[in-house]
C-alpha cells in the first residue's frame, strides 16, 4: 500500500515540499526534479520531458515528517577550476564546462561522495591528471624541494602515470575482478577468447590474462596517449626530446651508431614509468629553480642513461624534462577535453 506523504526535498542548496509514496524512496534510489527559472520546484517519482534525474542521498526520518538530501550530475565550479588550472589556458572554460557536463553522464550513485579523481569514467581521468599537475606544480616551485634528489624524479614518474590515465578507453577492472564478473560486456570479452583442450588450461590462463591486457592493460593505455590522444605536434616534442643511439658490440664496427625509432622510444618510456614504481629508480634532473630557463634558456642534451642488451648498449639522452613531460600531459588533458566536448571520445563502461 503507498504511504503517500508530504516529503522535504533539498535540492541545489533549495527545500521542496513534494507528496510522494515514502515506500519508493531509499538510498540511491532515482527521482525527477522540475525547474523553473533555474529553481527546483517540483519532486517526481517519474520523469517528464523536462525533468532532470537527481539521486537520494540521505534520508532523515522524524515522527512528523522525512527530509531527504538529493544529489545529481551537477558540474562543481571547483572542478571547473582545478581542469583550468592544469590546462594552462590550452582550452576554453566553457569547452572544459561542456567536457565536464558530458562527463557527469558516467556517474553513478556510488560515486557520490568519494573523492573527485574516484569518480568513474572521464571525469575522474580528468580530476585525477589535474590533481597530479598540481603537485608537479608545488615540487617544482617549492624552494623547500630544491636541494633534494627525489624531487625531479617524481615529477617525471606523475606525469608518465598521467599518460596511462588519459589513454584509457575503458574504465580498468582487475584481472580477477573480469573473471568474476557477470556483467554482460566482460561475459561478451571472455566468450572471445578461444577455449583449448581440456589438458591446456594453464595456456587458457595465459590467452585471458593476454585478452584481459589487450583490453584493460596498463600499456595499452600509455601508448594510447601517445600514439592517439595527442596531438602531432605534442607527439613529435615528446618523442623529439629523446635522442637515443645503439652502439653494437659485433659488426657493424664499434662505434657506428644506429638511432632508436619512435616505438623504441615509447617503450623507454614506459619501462622508465614501472622503474620507479618497482624499483624506486627516478628520472633526475636539477630543480628548476637552479638553472631558470630567463636566464639559461632551454637546457640542451643531458646523458641520462645507458640501456644494455646482449647485442648492444644505446645511449639515451633527453633535453628539457621533466618540464617537456608537464607540457605534453598539459597538451593530452587539454585534448582529451576537446574530444570530450565535441562529444568524439569514446565512452568508458
Amino acid at each position: 500500500m503507498p504511504d503517500l506523504a508530504t516529503v522535504i526535498f533539498n535540492c541545489q542548496g533549495r527545500q521542496v515540499a513534494s507528496v510522494v509514496d515514502r515506500n519508493r524512496l531509499a538510498i540511491d534510489a532515482t527521482l525527477h526534479v522540475e525547474f523553473k527559472n533555474g529553481e527546483p520546484v517540483a519532486v517526481l517519482l517519474e520523469a517528464t520531458s523536462s525533468s532532470i534525474e537527481y539521486w537520494v542521498g540521505w534520508i532523515a526520518t522524524g515522527l512528523d515528517r522525512w527530509t531527504v538530501t538529493l544529489v545529481g550530475r551537477v558540474v562543481w565550479p571547483t572542478h571547473v577550476e582545478a581542469v583550468a588550472s592544469a590546462v594552462k589556458g590550452r582550452v576554453s572554460q566553457q569547452t572544459i564546462r561542456s567536457a565536464l557536463e558530458r562527463a557527469m553522464l558516467h556517474i553513478r550513485p556510488a560515486d557520490v561522495g568519494t573523492a573527485p579523481h574516484k569518480f568513474a569514467g572521464p571525469l575522474g581521468q580528468m580530476l585525477a591528471v589535474a590533481e597530479r599537475l598540481r603537485l608537479c606544480d608545488t615540487l617544482q616551485t617549492d624552494q623547500t624541494f630544491v636541494w633534494t634528489h627525489y624531487c625531479m624524479p617524481l615529477v617525471s614518474y606523475l606525469s608518465l602515470t598521467c599518460f596511462d590515465v588519459l589513454g584509457q578507453r575503458r574504465e580498468w577492472v582487475p584481472f580477477g575482478d573480469w573473471l568474476r564478473s557477470k556483467k554482460s560486456h566482460h561475459k561478451k570479452e571472455r566468450s572471445a577468447v578461444p577455449i583449448r583442450q581440456a589438458t591446456a588450461r594453464e595456456l587458457d590462463a595465459i590467452d585471458l590474462y593476454e585478452e584481459h591486457a589487450r583490453l584493460y592493460g596498463v600499456k595499452q593505455s600509455f601508448v594510447g596517449f601517445i600514439v592517439e590522444v595527442l596531438k602531432e605536434e605534442s607527439r613529435r616534442r615528446l618523442l623529439g626530446s629523446i635522442n637515443a643511439a645503439a652502439l653494437a658490440f659485433a659488426p657493424p664496427p664499434p662505434g657506428e651508431s644506429q638511432p632508436r625509432d619512435d616505438k623504441w622510444k615509447t617503450d623507454y618510456l614506459y619501462a622508465k614509468r614501472n622503474n620507479y614504481t618497482h624499483r624506486a629508480h627516478g628520472i633526475d634532473a636539477a630543480h628548476p629553480s637552479l638553472f631558470p630557463k630567463h636566464v639559461f634558456g632551454e637546457r640542451g642534451w643531458v646523458m641520462h642513461d645507458a640501456v644494455r642488451s646482449t647485442k648492444d648498449v644505446t645511449i639515451v639522452m633527453v633535453a628539457g624534462w621533466p618540464d617537456v613531460l608537464t607540457d605534453v600531459v598539459r597538451d593530452g588533458l587539454a585534448a582529451f577535453v576537446e574530444d570530450l566536448a565535441n562529444g568524439h571520445r569514446a565512452e568508458t563502461r
